[in-house]
């Protein structure tokens, strides 16, 4: 298991250059599907469907456990940021524009 690995959470409409497209926020409560991307393994891909008011918090939460390992020793990013579960586990992936 590689240590500390970052990890880029993107968004369905990733495009393969690393840069996420921006997507309109959407009302009608559509799940969104969150890729999660090892950056030390490009072709290491989970996906997550998220309610759209569901909180990346989970998210994490799973990636973690089908991983085997504690969120400590992972870190999230997306669009260049790092996502910190203090700051951004509450928010949706809607409130952080993804």
């Amino acid at each position: 298991m590689r240590g500390r690995g970052y990890i880029d959470q993107i968004n369905d409409d990733w495009d393969g250059t690393g840069n996420p497209k921006k997507k309109a926020a959407s009302d009608d409560g559509t799940p969104i599907r969150l890729v999660l991307v090892d950056d030390a393994d490009d072709n290491e891909r989970q996906s997550f469907d998220i309610g759209s008011g569901g909180t990346l918090k989970s998210v994490f939460n799973d990636y973690a456990d089908r991983r085997g390992a504690s969120l400590r020793t992972l870190r999230f990013s997306y669009g260049g940021s790092t996502l910190f579960l203090s700051s951004a586990g509450g928010k949706t992936p809607e409130q952080l524009g993804m």
